[in-house]
């Protein structure tokens, strides 16, 4: 659980400063919202915003969701209060469509689940900036929500096993046969081990782990070479979604909004 107060790195004054982009907010009250931020210096802070939703209030239209701010911020006794911002980086072409939208908020959505308040995490941030941006530059959502769920889990220490089983080792380059993904174990399964494996554990292509390993390895500089074949997307976006959801036990929210969305929109 998190308190809302300032994080120890904060300066012992009375306002301090931060390079943020804003995850979600909620609405307080007729005209306020608590924000949940992830900036560069202080890591994950939630802070209100007074007065925000005012048509007349001079921070609205800087402190959206995904938007990239320089922010003031004031300590406050429960929560701190956002008293200036000033938008960076607004990405306007990653809210041209829903689509778009929603897997850059489901990358925000995984930032906020992995974080907690008062760790700053510069490299993190990096990471959610630059896949943002290439997200407004143009390139296809998918793989690069795939590749922020890879940094994601890496980050936090539960990058999975591709290249041996996890179970009992032997290189995946050697074996014949059906491989299964183990999320208990964290990684690859051989047909052999997968027998005393029997909970959440699923098959997985090859196809996929060649992709998973190029999503580790590179980054978002991998997104563009994912397989373009339709199953094998499904394929590596559902194992991923799957592991993550053992990790953080608990549904991901905007990824059932994205399904639900793409389900209504149809094949585009």
């Amino acid at each position: 659980m998190t308190s809302g107060h300032p994080p120890a790195t904060l300066p012992l004054s009375a306002q301090y400063r931060a390079d943020a982009i804003v995850l979600r907010h909620r609405d307080l009250g007729e005209a306020d919202r608590i924000l949940t931020l992830f900036s560069a210096e202080h890591g994950k802070l939630r802070a209100t915003a007074r007065g925000v939703r005012k048509p007349t209030s001079r921070l609205g239209g800087h402190l959206e969701p995904l938007t990239r701010a320089s922010v003031l911020i004031t300590r406050g006794r429960s929560l701190d209060v956002i008293t200036q911002a000033q938008a960076s980086e607004m990405y306007p072409h990653a809210r041209a469509s829903v689509i778009t939208l929603l897997h850059g908020l489901h990358m925000a959505e995984l930032i906020d689940r992995f974080t907690q308040e008062q760790e700053p995490q510069r490299e993190l941030f990096l990471h959610l900036v630059d896949a943002l941006r290439r997200l407004d530059a143009g390139q296809p959502p998918a793989p690069l929500a795939r590749a922020v769920e890879a940094q994601i889990l890496g980050w936090a220490g539960f990058q999975p096993v591709l290249d041996r089983c996890a179970s009992c080792g032997a290189d995946a380059a050697g074996l014949s046969g059906p491989l299964f993904f183990s999320a208990q174990l964290g990684g690859m399964l051989c047909g052999a081990c997968r027998s005393g494996q029997q909970a959440w554990t699923r098959p997985v292509s090859r196809e996929t782990l060649h992709d998973l390993t190029a999503l580790q390895r590179e980054g978002s500089d991998a997104a563009a070479r994912l397989s373009t074949r339709e199953d094998a997307a499904a394929d590596c976006e559902a194992l991923l979604r799957w592991y993550l959801i053992y990790i953080l036990e608990a549904p991901l929210e905007t990824a059932a909004v994205l399904d639900r969305t793409r389900a209504t929109l149809g094949p585009r």
